[in-house]
């Protein structure tokens, strides 16, 4: 009886061993793709629709799992497993896109953009030249995705360089921008995951963090803060890649199938967490959450530190000829 027992228990093991394999095993083309979005937020749900159209659209061809919520590590370690193969392809924020393209963070530059046309209109002159730019690198860009615009939140007021300085903020590994910016400001902020800034918050090992409404509550991070400083600080970017090799092993069909998937989805997307970032502001303000005014000094400060970041940053760390491009097409924006 016994060994009928284990003889039916190694059986099964190895049929459900068999039953996974093989629901990876269906698709020719498989991609492991990982992203810091929340489980369930807007981000994953666009992804999930993008691969039930593939699967659909190429009889089971093409699939992709999709890993939320940094459960792959912080975007150091996803941009790792892509390069040796352990993921095929992430969601990654401007910080990440510069662990494969550096210059990809001069489009992240605070206060580059004043209002989502902006950012809009760079994308539609120079977004295939930042595309063909990664794809040096190895990886193709699909998608353009932003978070929006960020705010800084907080548990006690922080809506001045002063109580900015006196606060606890968090600081993403590989962010160099915003390092550069503590820096000027003498600001210490905390190096942490975004996978840990809620255990941060309760603890107090932080109290201020930078998100933009919508996220905020997707993040839960809401829960844990009292204040909005109500200026915009930056507009979130980033880009959804996956891996070239495997992405060029796929018929020509499937690529522009591909890409135009996640190209259409993603533009509706981003509209999508634009309402949303509005009707969250007035939802996190019937939470109890207070939006607190920033005196115009402080505006013009942040502003002018930008403007010498810029320069400092594209003399040592990034392309100042990409960055001239960007403004020059911005100015050709704003005259229109």
């Amino acid at each position: 009886m016994k060994k009928t027992f284990i003889f039916l228990l190694m059986f099964l093991s190895f049929f459900l061993y068999s039953q996974s394999k093989d629901s990876q095993s269906k698709a020719k083309y498989f991609y492991k793709i990982a992203t810091e979005a929340p489980d369930k937020s807007a981000w994953i749900s666009c992804l999930d629709d993008i691969t039930k159209e593939m699967k659909t659209q190429t009889n089971g061809e093409v699939d992709m799992k999709i890993y939320p919520a940094s459960t792959m590590g912080d975007q150091t370690a996803v941009v790792n497993k892509m390069k040796i193969g352990q993921l095929n392809g992430a969601g990654l924020s401007s910080g990440g896109m510069q662990l494969i393209y550096k210059d990809f963070g001069v489009i992240g530059f605070p206060m580059l953009f004043r209002t989502y046309e902006e950012f809009d209109y760079i994308i539609d002159k120079i977004g295939s030249y930042i595309g063909e730019k990664v794809e040096e690198n190895g990886f193709v860009l699909l998608a353009w995705t932003e978070v929006g615009l960020i705010y800084v939140f907080s548990k006690k007021k922080v809506n001045s360089l002063e109580t900015l300085k006196a606060s606890k903020p968090f600081l993403l590994e590989g962010d160099i921008v915003s390092k550069s910016m503590f820096d000027i400001f003498n600001v210490k902020a905390i190096p942490l995951q975004l996978s840990d800034i809620v255990t941060s918050l309760q603890t107090g090992m932080i109290d201020t963090v930078f998100a933009s409404f919508y996220a905020l509550i997707a993040t839960q991070w809401w829960t844990k803060v009292n204040y909005g400083a109500d200026f915009p600080v930056t507009l979130m970017i980033g880009a959804m890649v996956v891996d070239k090799k495997l992405f060029d092993s796929m018929p020509k069909n499937y690529q522009t199938m591909m890409k135009e998937q996640f190209s259409t989805k993603f533009k509706t997307l981003s509209k999508k967490v634009r309402q949303d970032d509005l009707n969250s502001r007035k939802l996190l303000e019937k939470q109890g959450i207070k939006y607190l005014p920033v005196a115009d000094k402080d505006k013009e400060i942040f502003q002018n530190t930008c403007l010498n970041i810029y320069n400092s940053l594209t003399e040592k760390e990034y392309s100042r000829d990409l960055l001239l491009k960007v403004q020059s097409t911005l100015e050709e924006y704003r005259k229109k």
